[in-house]
């Protein structure tokens, strides 16, 4: 039946009364109707009879039906969707509205709606690190370039973000990775270079402006963003470098094309005063060399900055570049001047090694010298070049390299520790007792001995455990600690307990701070044999230990920056922090409550580390506790979580709390109201995750309402737990109409974390999520949910036929023709979809099933897409 309308090409007031009859019950056909009918040529007909704008101002799901037949009503009709939207423009759901039919509708086609989406997003109402809104803009730069250029200068330049800056001091902005926007930039500067550099030349330069470091002395200035460049880089990685390059590249492309239009730009970055406009300004005149040569040489002959551009690993190639462009091409007086300039130009950095003066005494001169036309070169300047060659050993100077590695090793190699006496480690431990070394040198000190000695404790703990006997507080730290180190790596056999224990005795009365951090790992195969003296031990240590001083971070990310989270990771790697941790396994290990009974009393006082990073391991240590030690551990929890908000958001307090509540969940409930309202954005979060748990799990729907109501971090937290229990969770209704609300969420990270819960039902009966997963197929999260669900359903145990049939028609509809371009992530996708058809087919005796799954197999040929051959072909043999 649905065939039978889909194929209608032109329906009169009679079909469409029709359609409306047969819809006026719920079930899954009518939702694959609805769905297979939102195309151009059923659109005309429902709007002139006002059908679209009564759902659009009616529920939700109405609303959902309308929002998808905008998006895919087509150019025909891009004027009335536009003014649809447009007349609601005050309404509270227009950005979300204007968001969904956006990334549905082709916006080369959709020139209006394209305006509204450029619109929203100069007004701030639209985030340009969506990913949705490069989704909504594929293909237009091939096909309408200019504006694919107003759209990047909106989301870049025009944003009310476009400048706003990160911790890092860089253009937040500039730090999104999304393929789309780099391919759309690279596409943009090639197909209308001059537009393109006229559109954001000014923009880099505001950018170096407000990223830029203090000036050093006479230098030019700096950036955070395109400062420092490899000479490798330039490509269109990253959105500044992206957004660079492509200035770059459309400004040479411009200054060989028109080159009179040009000049006026070229002269703004030649006055400016940062390192990245004077190379912008160089690669368009070596382009340009033809014509810009004289100007070129000009700027040349002026020494000093000028010659100072170039690259992270030679900071003056790209002068050298201009150079060699404009050699062959400059009359013969300025040729010469170049020579006069260059033939004994000295280096502009200085050294304070004598030795290395000397050695390079010449190198700069070299390497200039050697850019212009050695035909050309008075027998002076040939002469002195000549000499340049043979005291350097080369015709010319080397290209600037990219980052060059290298490994520091270990003063002795591994074959050879591997057959040294004690007596010999003992000498080897005193020769090495320092880290220094030669700037460049290969060869490491006692740092890299160490490796070898922990790398040999593990292989024979006994023999080394006699080795440590023998250590003395002189003994440079490295050694003990790598000792420790090996013994946590080892797998020590019952007979060498004992002498290992001693050593570890012996290691920690040196008195050496080093040892402390490591004190917990080298027990930690030995939890259940341990000696309660060296329980004792961790404890005294986990109180006292000198390390960490403050709150200072051991790590920080560079891009994913996530203090709260980061904690503990944070504070396992301190002293104290990985003593606690260590005191927290320990006492899941007490098997009689003598180990709880010796930490109990000290619980509050290592509740209190000053250090944010260490409670976040102690509460490990707290957990442990509850088995034996119940209340005292309540009361630790209290003195715990009383200080600053972000050490909730740690992941050891989450599974604190949810240990404490599973038993007394009044004693977290005032902790999660405080983490709901607390002003950092972690803490709500992880207070959306906990108050989701607690809704699900303890019987506080109440909590479920408060987080959906609550800002986008709440709820992210809350989606994350809702799609990891669907399928286990105490109130299996509560959570699957929480999802349902979260589909339709207008943060599109929500919609996104709420895509992942297919991958929770994987391999389960899916009968019982059927209405469910319909839901979710027709909902904005579908886009996320894929390929996850798709493999879900190619792997659910019972009959699937019907959501496999929404399923891959709803595919279809969002990514159109995008399946069958390789360059798409649809494509990648779109196997699935043939492997699931066959499945379907061969689940299904219904007529109309069949011919529904029929219809998508022959869209999919007609498409040519990758795979569907081999997925019939299969079907065929099988």
């Amino acid at each position: 039946m649905v065939a039978v309308f889909v194929n209608v090409s032109a329906p009169t007031l009679e079909d469409v009364e029709l359609v409306l009859r047969l819809a006026e019950s719920e079930s899954t056909l009518t939702k694959r109707l609805w769905l297979q009918l939102a195309r151009p040529t059923w659109f005309g007909q429902f709007y002139a009879q006002g059908h679209i704008e009564r759902w659009l101002d009616s529920d939700d799901a109405l609303r959902g039906r309308s929002i998808n037949w905008m998006g895919n009503a087509g150019a025909k009709h891009c004027t009335e969707v536009a003014d649809l939207l447009t007349a609601r423009k005050q309404s509270p759901d227009y950005v979300v509205w204007l968001r969904s039919v956006t990334w549905r509708a082709d916006l080369h086609h959709h020139r209006q709606l394209l305006e509204l989406l450029l619109d929203a997003v100069r007004a701030g109402e639209i985030n340009p690190a969506d990913q949705n809104i490069w989704l909504s803009a594929h293909g237009l730069a091939e096909h309408q370039p200019l504006w694919a250029i107003e759209m990047l200068k909106a989301c870049f330049v025009e944003s009310p973000s476009a400048l706003a800056l990160g911790i890092d001091g860089k253009v937040t902005l500039f730090g999104i990775r999304e393929y789309s926007a780099t391919q759309m930039i690279e596409a943009a500067c090639k197909a209308e270079p001059q537009a393109f550099a006229e559109a954001f030349v000014p923009h880099l330069l505001a950018v170096m402006n407000a990223t830029h470091y203090d000036r050093h002395e006479q230098h030019l200035r700096q950036d955070r963003h395109f400062s420092l460049r490899l000479r490798e880089e330039s490509g269109y990685g990253d959105v500044d470098d992206a957004l660079y390059n492509g200035v770059a590249d459309a400004l040479g492309d411009w200054a060989q094309t028109s080159p009179e239009t040009i000049e006026r730009v070229l002269q703004r970055l030649a006055v400016n005063e940062h390192d990245a406009a004077q190379s912008l300004l160089y690669r368009a005149l070596i382009a340009g060399a033809g014509t810009f040569a004289p100007w070129a040489a000009e700027l040349i002959l002026q020494g000093g900055n000028r010659l100072e551009a170039g690259y992270l690993s030679d900071l003056q190639w790209l002068s050298r570049e201009v150079v060699e462009a404009i050699a062959p091409v400059v009359s013969d007086e300025i040729h010469l001047q170049l020579e006069e300039q260059f033939r004994d130009l000295p280096a502009s950095y200085k050294s304070p090694d004598l030795h290395y003066r000397l050695r390079s005494f010449g190198y700069t001169a070299f390497k200039f010298l050697s850019a212009l036309d050695r035909r050309r070169l008075s027998p002076w300047g040939l002469r002195r070049l000549q000499e340049y060659q043979r005291k350097f050993d080369c015709d010319l100077p080397e290209p600037p390299t990219g980052i060059t590695t290298y490994t520091v090793g270990s003063p002795i190699g591994g074959p050879a520790t591997g057959k040294m006496s004690n007596t010999q480690w003992l000498q080897a431990m005193a020769k090495h007792d320092n880290d220094d070394r030669d700037l460049g040198s290969e060869i490491g000190g006692a740092r890299e001995l160490a490796q070898q000695l922990e790398a040999r404790t593990a292989e024979d703990p006994l023999r080394f455990a006699g080795l440590a006997m023998q250590l003395t507080p002189e003994t440079n730290a490295a050694y003990p600690a790598a000792i420790l180190q090996g013994f946590g790596e080892a797998a020590i056999p019952e007979e060498a307990q004992h002498a290992v224990f001693d050593a570890i005795r012996h290691v920690m009365s040196l008195g050496l701070d080093n040892c402390d951090r490591w004190l917990g790992w080298a027990v930690r195969r030995l939890y259940d044999e341990i000696p309660f003296d060296i329980v004792e031990m961790v404890l005294n240590r986990a109180l006292h230990a000198s390390d960490p001083v403050d709150n200072s971070p051991v790590f920080v990310r560079r891009d994913d920056h996530q203090p709260g989270h980061d904690l503990f990771q944070n504070g396992f790697n301190t002293s104290r922090g990985s003593l606690a941790e260590s005191l927290g396994d320990l006492l899941v290990h007490d098997s009689d409550g003598m180990r709880t009974e010796l930490v109990a009393p000290h619980l509050a006082e290592l509740a209190s580390d000053p250090v944010l990073s260490v409670r976040a391991c102690v509460a490990h240590t707290v957990a442990a506790c509850l088995r034996y030690a119940r209340p005292t551990a309540y009361s630790a929890f209290e003195r715990l979580i009383d200080a600053d908000d972000l050490l909730l958001a740690s992941d050891k307090l989450d599974d604190l709390m949810i240990y404490i509540g599973n038993a007394d969940p009044d004693v977290v409930d005032p902790v999660i109201d405080r983490m709901l309202s607390s002003t950092d954005t972690e803490v709500r979060r992880a207070g959306g995750r906990i108050a989701a748990f607690a809704a699900l799990q303890w019987g506080r729907p109440a909590l479920m309402e408060r987080a959906l109501a609550s800002d986008v971090e709440v709820r992210g937290g809350l989606a994350e737990v809702c799609a990891a229990r669907v399928d286990r969770s105490a109130d299996s209704e509560l959570v699957l109409s929480t999802l349902r609300r979260l589909m339709h969420d207008e943060a599109d990270e929500i919609r996104k974390k709420v895509g992942v819960l297919a991958g929770h039902l994987r391999g389960d009966d899916l009968r019982p999520y059927a209405e469910f997963l319909a839901d979710l197929i027709a909902s904005p999260s579908y886009v996320h949910a894929t390929p996850q669900l798709l493999i879900t359903l190619q792997e659910a145990p019972d009959k699937v036929d019907d959501l496999v049939d929404l399923a891959a028609h709803h595919f279809l509809d969002i990514h159109g023709e995008d399946v069958a371009d390789l360059r798409t992530g649809a494509a990648g996708e779109a196997h699935y979809i043939s492997d699931l058809v066959v499945r379907g087919l061969a689940q299904t005796r219904a007529p109309e099933r069949i011919t529904a799954l029929l219809d998508i197999l022959d869209r999919l040929l007609e498409l040519n897409v990758y795979g569907v051959d081999r997925a019939i072909d299969g079907a065929v043999r099988n």
